[in-house]
Protein backbone atom coordinates (compact mmCIF):
# COMPACT_ATOMS: atom_id res chain seq x y z
CA UNK A 1 0.00 0.00 0.00
CA UNK A 2 2.96 2.33 1.03
CA UNK A 3 4.23 1.64 -2.06
CA UNK A 4 1.22 2.65 -4.24
CA UNK A 5 1.29 5.70 -2.72
CA UNK A 6 4.56 6.66 -3.21
CA UNK A 7 4.12 5.56 -7.15
CA UNK A 8 0.76 7.83 -7.21
CA UNK A 9 2.56 11.04 -5.87
CA UNK A 10 5.26 10.50 -8.09
CA UNK A 11 3.19 10.68 -11.19
CA UNK A 12 1.33 13.70 -10.08
CA UNK A 13 4.03 15.70 -10.23
CA UNK A 14 4.39 17.97 -12.99
CA UNK A 15 8.76 18.21 -13.91
CA UNK A 16 7.88 19.18 -17.23
CA UNK A 17 7.55 22.70 -16.08
CA UNK A 18 10.05 23.00 -14.32
CA UNK A 19 12.32 23.23 -17.19
CA UNK A 20 13.58 26.45 -17.96
CA UNK A 21 12.11 28.36 -20.68
CA UNK A 22 14.44 28.00 -23.46
CA UNK A 23 13.69 24.47 -23.51
CA UNK A 24 10.10 24.23 -23.04
CA UNK A 25 10.43 27.09 -26.18
CA UNK A 26 12.26 24.45 -28.02
CA UNK A 27 9.70 21.55 -27.46
CA UNK A 28 6.45 23.98 -28.60
CA UNK A 29 8.64 24.40 -31.53
CA UNK A 30 8.01 20.93 -33.08
CA UNK A 31 4.27 21.42 -32.84
CA UNK A 32 2.16 23.45 -34.96
CA UNK A 33 1.58 26.93 -34.04
CA UNK A 34 -2.34 26.34 -32.61
CA UNK A 35 -1.32 23.55 -30.74
CA UNK A 36 1.51 25.58 -29.26
CA UNK A 37 -0.66 28.39 -28.79
CA UNK A 38 -3.05 26.53 -26.65
CA UNK A 39 -0.75 25.35 -24.12
CA UNK A 40 -1.06 28.95 -22.19
CA UNK A 41 -4.44 27.62 -20.53
CA UNK A 42 -2.54 25.02 -18.69
CA UNK A 43 -1.51 27.32 -16.20
CA UNK A 44 0.37 30.36 -15.25
CA UNK A 45 3.65 28.84 -15.78
CA UNK A 46 3.21 28.38 -19.48
CA UNK A 47 0.73 31.13 -20.26
CA UNK A 48 3.61 33.33 -21.87
CA UNK A 49 5.86 30.63 -22.98
CA UNK A 50 4.56 30.31 -26.53
CA UNK A 51 5.15 34.32 -26.90
CA UNK A 52 8.85 33.52 -27.21
CA UNK A 53 8.71 29.94 -30.04
CA UNK A 54 10.54 31.21 -32.78
CA UNK A 55 9.06 28.34 -35.16
CA UNK A 56 5.50 28.93 -36.35
CA UNK A 57 3.81 26.09 -38.54
CA UNK A 58 0.14 27.16 -39.43
CA UNK A 59 -1.73 25.09 -41.70
CA UNK A 60 -4.74 24.81 -40.07
CA UNK A 61 -8.05 27.69 -39.87
CA UNK A 62 -7.33 30.01 -37.51
CA UNK A 63 -9.53 33.58 -37.18
CA UNK A 64 -8.44 36.36 -38.31
CA UNK A 65 -8.41 38.39 -34.56
CA UNK A 66 -6.31 35.20 -33.55
CA UNK A 67 -3.86 35.53 -36.04
CA UNK A 68 -2.90 39.06 -35.08
CA UNK A 69 -2.59 38.42 -31.49
CA UNK A 70 -0.67 35.27 -32.18
CA UNK A 71 2.05 37.46 -34.09
CA UNK A 72 1.69 40.80 -32.50
CA UNK A 73 1.69 39.58 -28.96
CA UNK A 74 5.26 38.76 -29.35
CA UNK A 75 7.75 41.30 -28.74
CA UNK A 76 9.29 42.78 -32.05
CA UNK A 77 12.91 41.88 -31.71
CA UNK A 78 12.52 38.15 -30.97
CA UNK A 79 13.72 36.71 -34.59
CA UNK A 80 11.15 34.24 -36.20
CA UNK A 81 13.59 31.26 -37.53
CA UNK A 82 10.45 29.36 -39.15
CA UNK A 83 7.12 30.62 -40.33
CA UNK A 84 5.77 27.81 -42.78
CA UNK A 85 2.64 28.62 -43.81
CA UNK A 86 -0.10 26.48 -45.74
CA UNK A 87 -3.20 28.57 -46.69
CA UNK A 88 -5.41 29.02 -49.64
CA UNK A 89 -7.17 32.43 -48.44
CA UNK A 90 -4.99 35.39 -49.82
CA UNK A 91 -6.54 37.91 -47.53
CA UNK A 92 -5.56 35.73 -44.27
CA UNK A 93 -2.25 34.64 -46.24
CA UNK A 94 -1.45 38.92 -46.60
CA UNK A 95 -2.25 39.20 -43.28
CA UNK A 96 0.15 36.57 -42.15
CA UNK A 97 3.49 37.69 -44.28
CA UNK A 98 2.81 41.56 -43.08
CA UNK A 99 2.60 40.89 -39.07
CA UNK A 100 5.82 38.21 -39.91
CA UNK A 101 8.13 40.00 -41.95
CA UNK A 102 9.14 42.61 -39.44
CA UNK A 103 9.82 40.16 -36.87
CA UNK A 104 12.82 39.14 -38.50
CA UNK A 105 11.85 35.87 -40.16
CA UNK A 106 14.76 33.95 -41.33
CA UNK A 107 13.05 31.25 -43.05
CA UNK A 108 10.16 31.47 -45.23
CA UNK A 109 8.08 28.16 -46.54
CA UNK A 110 4.74 28.86 -48.47
CA UNK A 111 2.13 26.52 -50.02
CA UNK A 112 -0.79 28.89 -51.24
CA UNK A 113 -2.53 25.71 -52.94
CA UNK A 114 -2.35 27.32 -56.48
CA UNK A 115 -3.61 30.84 -54.96
CA UNK A 116 -2.05 33.93 -56.83
CA UNK A 117 0.86 35.77 -55.14
CA UNK A 118 0.35 39.72 -55.14
CA UNK A 119 3.53 41.49 -56.59
CA UNK A 120 3.21 43.80 -53.26
CA UNK A 121 3.53 40.71 -50.86
CA UNK A 122 6.58 39.17 -53.28
CA UNK A 123 8.40 42.43 -52.96
CA UNK A 124 7.74 42.40 -49.39
CA UNK A 125 9.27 39.01 -48.88
CA UNK A 126 11.87 39.14 -51.27
CA UNK A 127 13.36 42.31 -49.73
CA UNK A 128 13.13 41.12 -46.40
CA UNK A 129 16.92 41.46 -45.22
CA UNK A 130 17.01 38.70 -42.66
CA UNK A 131 15.46 36.20 -44.78
CA UNK A 132 17.78 33.70 -46.20
CA UNK A 133 15.99 30.59 -47.11
CA UNK A 134 12.31 30.41 -48.95
CA UNK A 135 10.29 27.41 -50.28
CA UNK A 136 7.73 28.18 -52.58
CA UNK A 137 4.97 25.96 -53.21
CA UNK A 138 1.58 25.67 -55.42
CA UNK A 139 2.12 29.44 -56.10
CA UNK A 140 1.54 31.54 -58.90
CA UNK A 141 2.83 34.49 -60.17
CA UNK A 142 0.73 36.51 -62.46
CA UNK A 143 1.76 40.06 -61.93
CA UNK A 144 4.74 42.28 -63.75
CA UNK A 145 7.25 42.99 -61.52
CA UNK A 146 7.12 47.09 -61.61
CA UNK A 147 10.95 47.10 -60.61
CA UNK A 148 14.09 45.52 -59.99
CA UNK A 149 14.22 43.46 -57.07
CA UNK A 150 17.69 42.80 -55.46
CA UNK A 151 17.33 39.95 -52.66
CA UNK A 152 19.30 38.47 -49.86
CA UNK A 153 17.87 35.07 -50.08
CA UNK A 154 20.87 32.48 -50.28
CA UNK A 155 18.65 29.47 -50.62
CA UNK A 156 15.65 29.10 -53.15
CA UNK A 157 13.25 25.70 -53.17
CA UNK A 158 10.48 25.73 -55.85
CA UNK A 159 8.05 22.99 -56.26
CA UNK A 160 5.32 23.65 -58.65
CA UNK A 161 5.62 27.61 -59.25
CA UNK A 162 3.49 28.70 -62.06
CA UNK A 163 4.58 32.15 -63.97
CA UNK A 164 2.09 33.96 -66.47
CA UNK A 165 4.97 34.05 -69.18
CA UNK A 166 8.80 33.90 -69.40
CA UNK A 167 9.46 37.16 -68.85
CA UNK A 168 8.23 36.58 -65.64
CA UNK A 169 10.42 33.87 -64.60
CA UNK A 170 13.09 35.32 -65.68
CA UNK A 171 12.41 38.76 -63.85
CA UNK A 172 11.56 36.75 -60.93
CA UNK A 173 15.29 34.61 -60.83
CA UNK A 174 17.08 38.19 -61.18
CA UNK A 175 16.00 39.19 -58.01
CA UNK A 176 18.68 36.66 -56.49
CA UNK A 177 22.33 37.82 -56.51
CA UNK A 178 23.72 36.28 -54.07
CA UNK A 179 21.99 32.88 -54.37
CA UNK A 180 24.23 30.24 -53.38
CA UNK A 181 21.73 26.92 -53.41
CA UNK A 182 18.76 26.38 -55.44
CA UNK A 183 15.93 23.40 -55.73
CA UNK A 184 13.61 23.61 -58.63
CA UNK A 185 10.73 20.30 -59.05
CA UNK A 186 8.05 21.66 -61.20
CA UNK A 187 8.54 25.52 -62.77
CA UNK A 188 5.54 25.76 -65.45
CA UNK A 189 4.93 28.81 -67.84
CA UNK A 190 1.60 29.06 -68.15
CA UNK A 191 0.45 28.73 -71.91
CA UNK A 192 3.97 26.89 -72.75
CA UNK A 193 7.39 28.57 -73.54
CA UNK A 194 7.60 30.91 -76.20
CA UNK A 195 11.00 30.77 -77.01
CA UNK A 196 14.31 29.41 -76.16
CA UNK A 197 17.54 31.49 -75.83
CA UNK A 198 20.03 30.22 -78.78
CA UNK A 199 22.83 32.33 -76.58
CA UNK A 200 23.35 33.78 -73.09
CA UNK A 201 21.93 37.20 -74.85
CA UNK A 202 20.17 39.01 -71.81
CA UNK A 203 19.60 35.64 -69.67
CA UNK A 204 22.44 36.17 -67.02
CA UNK A 205 23.44 33.79 -64.56
CA UNK A 206 23.34 33.67 -60.77
CA UNK A 207 26.59 34.71 -60.33
CA UNK A 208 27.47 33.28 -55.98
CA UNK A 209 25.40 29.91 -57.46
CA UNK A 210 27.19 26.89 -55.63
CA UNK A 211 24.46 24.06 -55.80
CA UNK A 212 21.24 23.64 -58.36
CA UNK A 213 19.30 20.46 -58.29
CA UNK A 214 16.87 21.20 -61.50
CA UNK A 215 14.16 19.10 -62.35
CA UNK A 216 13.17 21.19 -65.41
CA UNK A 217 16.20 22.25 -67.58
CA UNK A 218 13.71 23.14 -70.06
CA UNK A 219 12.39 26.05 -68.41
CA UNK A 220 15.10 27.13 -66.12
CA UNK A 221 17.45 28.31 -68.27
CA UNK A 222 21.32 26.62 -68.59
CA UNK A 223 22.93 30.02 -68.72
CA UNK A 224 21.49 31.18 -65.48
CA UNK A 225 23.00 27.91 -63.68
CA UNK A 226 26.84 28.36 -65.41
CA UNK A 227 28.57 29.34 -62.55
CA UNK A 228 27.21 26.43 -60.02
CA UNK A 229 29.98 23.97 -58.48
CA UNK A 230 27.61 21.07 -58.04
CA UNK A 231 24.74 20.45 -60.49
CA UNK A 232 21.81 17.75 -60.39
CA UNK A 233 19.97 17.85 -63.51
CA UNK A 234 16.90 15.29 -63.63
CA UNK A 235 16.58 15.37 -67.27
CA UNK A 236 13.73 14.20 -69.99
CA UNK A 237 14.57 14.71 -73.79
CA UNK A 238 15.86 18.06 -74.50
CA UNK A 239 14.67 19.83 -77.66
CA UNK A 240 17.76 20.34 -79.99
CA UNK A 241 17.69 24.28 -80.04
CA UNK A 242 18.40 23.89 -76.17
CA UNK A 243 22.47 24.88 -76.13
CA UNK A 244 24.27 24.13 -73.00
CA UNK A 245 26.93 27.27 -71.72
CA UNK A 246 30.33 26.59 -70.55
CA UNK A 247 30.39 25.40 -66.94
CA UNK A 248 33.64 26.60 -65.49
CA UNK A 249 33.37 25.91 -62.34
CA UNK A 250 31.39 23.16 -62.02
CA UNK A 251 33.24 19.98 -60.17
CA UNK A 252 30.39 17.53 -59.22
CA UNK A 253 27.60 16.80 -61.65
CA UNK A 254 25.16 14.44 -61.86
CA UNK A 255 22.77 13.47 -64.09
CA UNK A 256 19.23 11.32 -63.61
CA UNK A 257 17.47 10.54 -66.59
CA UNK A 258 13.59 9.79 -66.35
CA UNK A 259 13.17 8.56 -69.74
CA UNK A 260 10.20 6.74 -71.29
CA UNK A 261 10.40 6.98 -74.68
CA UNK A 262 14.17 6.62 -76.33
CA UNK A 263 16.41 9.44 -76.46
CA UNK A 264 18.26 9.21 -79.51
CA UNK A 265 20.44 11.94 -78.67
CA UNK A 266 21.03 11.16 -74.98
CA UNK A 267 24.86 9.95 -75.34
CA UNK A 268 25.54 12.70 -77.50
CA UNK A 269 24.25 14.66 -74.47
CA UNK A 270 26.09 13.11 -71.96
CA UNK A 271 28.82 14.19 -73.62
CA UNK A 272 28.54 17.37 -74.81
CA UNK A 273 28.16 18.48 -70.77
CA UNK A 274 31.50 16.43 -70.02
CA UNK A 275 32.88 18.88 -73.49
CA UNK A 276 31.50 22.04 -71.67
CA UNK A 277 32.33 20.98 -68.03
CA UNK A 278 36.25 21.64 -67.93
CA UNK A 279 36.89 21.27 -64.32
CA UNK A 280 34.14 18.36 -63.43
CA UNK A 281 36.04 16.22 -60.82
CA UNK A 282 32.97 13.70 -59.79
CA UNK A 283 30.66 12.21 -62.20
CA UNK A 284 26.96 10.15 -61.28
CA UNK A 285 25.23 8.93 -64.47
CA UNK A 286 21.77 7.78 -62.78
CA UNK A 287 18.61 6.62 -64.76
CA UNK A 288 15.35 5.80 -62.91
CA UNK A 289 13.33 3.94 -65.58
CA UNK A 290 14.96 0.68 -65.57
CA UNK A 291 12.54 -0.64 -68.80
CA UNK A 292 13.48 1.91 -71.40
CA UNK A 293 11.60 1.22 -74.60
CA UNK A 294 12.95 1.05 -78.07
CA UNK A 295 16.62 1.33 -76.97
CA UNK A 296 18.29 1.80 -79.68
CA UNK A 297 21.96 0.71 -79.38
CA UNK A 298 23.61 2.41 -82.70
CA UNK A 299 23.24 5.81 -81.02
CA UNK A 300 27.28 6.02 -79.34
CA UNK A 301 29.09 7.86 -81.60
CA UNK A 302 32.87 8.54 -79.98
CA UNK A 303 33.54 11.95 -80.03
CA UNK A 304 36.71 13.11 -82.00
CA UNK A 305 38.63 15.05 -79.19
CA UNK A 306 38.45 13.91 -75.79
CA UNK A 307 36.63 16.28 -73.06
CA UNK A 308 39.07 18.00 -71.29
CA UNK A 309 37.87 17.13 -68.06
CA UNK A 310 38.61 13.39 -69.06
CA UNK A 311 41.67 13.99 -69.66
CA UNK A 312 43.10 16.08 -66.56
CA UNK A 313 40.26 16.00 -64.08
CA UNK A 314 37.67 13.38 -63.70
CA UNK A 315 38.26 11.45 -60.33
CA UNK A 316 35.44 9.43 -59.89
CA UNK A 317 32.40 8.58 -61.91
CA UNK A 318 29.60 6.22 -60.68
CA UNK A 319 26.75 4.52 -62.72
CA UNK A 320 23.62 3.88 -61.38
CA UNK A 321 20.91 1.01 -62.32
CA UNK A 322 23.64 0.14 -65.30
CA UNK A 323 21.48 -2.17 -67.47
CA UNK A 324 24.25 -3.47 -69.87
CA UNK A 325 23.20 -2.02 -73.18
CA UNK A 326 26.08 -1.53 -75.91
CA UNK A 327 25.82 2.46 -75.65
CA UNK A 328 26.43 2.00 -71.77
CA UNK A 329 29.14 -0.57 -71.99
CA UNK A 330 30.76 1.51 -74.76
CA UNK A 331 30.36 4.94 -72.66
CA UNK A 332 32.33 3.36 -69.32
CA UNK A 333 35.05 2.22 -71.38
CA UNK A 334 35.25 5.54 -73.40
CA UNK A 335 35.77 7.26 -70.01
CA UNK A 336 37.77 4.59 -68.29
CA UNK A 337 40.25 4.84 -71.43
CA UNK A 338 40.29 8.71 -71.70
CA UNK A 339 40.77 9.14 -67.75
CA UNK A 340 44.30 9.71 -67.01
CA UNK A 341 43.33 10.77 -63.27
CA UNK A 342 39.96 8.70 -62.48
CA UNK A 343 40.94 6.45 -59.61
CA UNK A 344 37.12 4.72 -59.11
CA UNK A 345 34.61 3.70 -61.39
CA UNK A 346 31.23 2.49 -59.22
CA UNK A 347 28.46 0.50 -61.63
CA UNK A 348 25.06 -0.22 -59.40
CA UNK A 349 23.15 -3.12 -61.92
CA UNK A 350 19.94 -2.80 -62.58
CA UNK A 351 17.68 -5.77 -61.17
CA UNK A 352 17.08 -6.93 -64.00
CA UNK A 353 20.34 -8.53 -65.26
CA UNK A 354 20.57 -11.82 -64.59
CA UNK A 355 24.03 -13.58 -62.82
CA UNK A 356 24.99 -15.11 -65.77
CA UNK A 357 25.05 -11.73 -67.32
CA UNK A 358 26.75 -9.78 -65.07
CA UNK A 359 29.85 -11.85 -64.78
CA UNK A 360 30.05 -11.69 -68.48
CA UNK A 361 29.79 -7.89 -68.64
CA UNK A 362 32.38 -7.98 -65.45
CA UNK A 363 35.01 -9.75 -67.65
CA UNK A 364 33.83 -7.06 -70.22
CA UNK A 365 34.93 -4.44 -68.48
CA UNK A 366 37.88 -5.88 -66.49
CA UNK A 367 39.66 -6.48 -69.53
CA UNK A 368 39.44 -3.01 -70.55
CA UNK A 369 42.60 -0.87 -70.55
CA UNK A 370 42.22 1.59 -67.36
CA UNK A 371 44.08 3.30 -64.57
CA UNK A 372 41.66 3.28 -61.93
CA UNK A 373 39.83 0.91 -59.61
CA UNK A 374 36.74 -1.01 -61.08
CA UNK A 375 33.77 -1.54 -58.45
CA UNK A 376 30.78 -3.42 -59.95
CA UNK A 377 27.69 -4.17 -58.54
CA UNK A 378 28.69 -3.32 -54.82
CA UNK A 379 26.60 -6.22 -52.83
CA UNK A 380 28.42 -8.91 -55.16
CA UNK A 381 32.00 -7.92 -55.83
CA UNK A 382 35.00 -5.82 -54.50
CA UNK A 383 37.23 -3.86 -56.15
CA UNK A 384 38.67 -5.03 -59.24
Amino acid sequence: MKKLKRLASVSTEDRVSELPDAILCHILSFLPTKLAVSTSILSKRWKPIWLSVTTFDIFEFFPDNVLCSVLQSRDINLPIILFRILCSEPQIFNLLINSAIPRGVQTLELNLTCVPLKMKTLFNILTCNTLTLLKLTNIFIEEDFPQRIVSSIKTLHLNDVHFRSEKHMICFFLAFPVLEELLSNGVHVIGGRKFIPQTGGTIHCLPNLLRANISDIQLISFFSLSRALILNVKQKPLLSTVQIPMFYHLTQMELVFNVEKTWLAKWKWILKMLQQSPNLQHLIIHQEIENENGINDKNWEEPQIVPECLSSQLRTCLFRWFRGTKCELKFIKYVMRNSKLLSLMTIYTSSSIILNTKDKILHNLAVCPRSCNLIFDCSRFDHV
